[in-house]
């Protein structure tokens, strides 16, 4: 259930209960996350209740909203990483730590799409394409891996709601099946955008004019006869669902015909994108749109943002590994976009092959919140004005990372086995203040 805001007002009985819900700036996170855990078991009820709540507050929010510090309520939001969340979500009652009744939502292919090893390799690789790109600034031209060539044709950015993504080119046809690629960033640590966007299981983004500008482009593609693919990460897995079916949807509607493939998706420990895709399509997905989808979202076990929010498409998940590839056992923040782990289980085929496939055990009670405070959020987010930081991101990704002598060519050594798993070319020698860019 996709639950509208602002909600009809509440019942006296609940009505102080209620009142409590949203914290204030002396109220921490764990309060509202306690009153969450003790809320009404029936999600569709609790969601309304959420929703009359934030109704009947957001008068006062909105008449105040000069004085509201958005980025300093977010970071008191700040729960202390996916390890402590992943305890708050061990202690939520039944059904709110179990699934709903949403759950993944089947595309094209059923439980066995027909990605190779390999193309999943390329293809989950190029997940962090964006990140990449914005930390190397405008230089970043062609992106380099397993034998294959990309160079940037196009890059999104939409600083009021963090939604950056590129399109990647193909440089030999047919490398893989010849797909442009529309590879969207994940969450950024620090962006105050990119924290809304999460705790609004993508919404945010997905109504960014921005993303609608990159789902044309993707539709325009495909109504030309060529295959288009989306990749992302975490908050951009999320993203990536959505964009995946609203191309497909977009084709549809052109008369363009598109076959089952046409629009391909590839996630890494995504959030669950069904709900933004439901919520901004009347609360139903249509199924001719869903059948033209090819999809695969990778998760490393014991992820926990893969739980949160129903998928769309089927999810395999693969054992935690070291760099050696022996099975280990990962915390939650140590499984999340586990570089070392997916490329150790990609690049092997005893080792893909022990993946599991089936739909992860989701966490009801995170969505059943966010269904229902996102409509309110995204509105308090755009009344604040907020965008996001325009400086030179630092490279927020795991590995050793190096220049060569020209400073033309960056290469980063993500698994840790003293090889290259993904090269960037640069258009001229990058500064040589950089040195943030070279990490051992």
């Amino acid at each position: 259930m996709t639950a509208s805001w602002p909600g009809p007002a509440p019942d006296d009985a609940r009505r102080g209960a209620l009142a409590g819900l949203v914290p204030t700036d002396r109220e921490q996170p764990s309060i509202m996350a306690f009153k969450l855990s003790l809320a009404s078991p029936d999600l569709p009820g609790l969601e309304d209740d959420l929703c009359a709540g934030l109704s009947r507050l957001w008068p006062e929010v909105e008449a105040t909203v000069a004085r509201w510090d958005l980025p300093g309520v977010l970071d008191r939001l700040d729960l202390g990483g996916l390890d402590d969340l992943a305890a708050l979500a061990g202690r939520f009652p039944a059904p709110l730590g179990g699934p709903d009744a949403t759950g993944e939502v089947p595309t094209g292919g059923g439980a066995t799409p027909g990605f190779g090893r390999e193309e999943l390799a390329v293809l989950a690789s190029l997940a962090a394409a964006p990140r990449i790109a914005e930390a190397l600034g405008p230089q970043a031209q062609t992106f380099l891996l397993r034998g294959e060539a990309f160079t940037i044709a196009e890059r999104y950015e939409d600083p009021e709601t963090g939604f950056s993504a590129l399109r990647l080119t193909p440089v030999e046809p047919g490398a893989p099946g010849g797909a442009e690629i529309f590879a969207i960033d994940g969450l950024q640590v620090g962006s105050p955008a990119d924290a809304v966007a999460a705790a609004t299981i993508g919404r945010l983004q997905v109504d960014s004019d921005v993303f609608r500008a990159m789902i044309q482009d993707a539709a325009s593609l495909g109504a030309a006869g060529g295959e288009v693919a989306f990749v992302g990460p975490s908050l951009g897995g999320a993203i990536a669902q959505v964009a995946a079916y609203e191309t497909a949807e977009a084709l549809l509607a052109a008369g363009a015909a598109p076959g089952f493939g046409d629009v391909q998706l590839v996630t890494v420990d995504p959030l669950g994108g069904a709900d933004a895709a439901r919520a901004i399509n009347a609360g139903a997905l249509d199924p001719a749109a869903l059948a033209v989808i090819e999809a695969l979202n990778l998760r490393t076990e014991g992820d926990l943002v893969s739980r949160i929010g129903s998928h769309l498409g089927p999810t395999l998940t693969l054992p935690g590994r070291d760099a050696a590839g022996e099975v280990v056992a990962l915390t939650p923040a140590a499984a999340h976009v586990n570089a070392v782990s997916l490329l150790r289980n990609l690049s092997d085929d005893a080792f893909f092959a022990t993946g599991v496939p089936g739909a992860p055990a989701e966490i009801s009670g995170f969505a059943a919140a966010s269904n229902a405070a996102a409509d309110e959020a995204i509105a308090l987010w755009r009344l604040m004005g907020a965008t996001e930081d325009a400086m030179p991101q630092a490279l927020q990704i795991r590995g050793a990372s190096a220049l060569d002598a020209t400073r033309t060519l960056w290469s980063l050594d993500a698994d840790a086995d003293g090889g290259v798993d993904l090269a960037v070319a640069l258009s001229s020698p990058l500064d040589p203040t950089r040195d943030d860019l070279v990490l051992v």
